[in-house]
């Protein structure tokens, strides 16, 4: 029975890691390309002067 227990509870921590790993990603990700829309918006004035 316990070791049922700690099996059924490993993958649970497991996954909760895995969406606070997938979730700081997004969170990157996302952030990263707001840095690259706002550069891809900026380079051609700054091209231009």
């Amino acid at each position: 029975m316990p070791f049922g227990l700690k099996a059924l509870r490993l993958p649970r921590q497991r996954n909760e890691d895995l969406i606070l790993w997938g979730f700081s990603r997004l969170c990157i990700g996302m952030r990263g390309a707001k840095a690259f829309l706002f550069y891809k918006a900026t380079w051609p004035s700054i091209e231009r002067r």
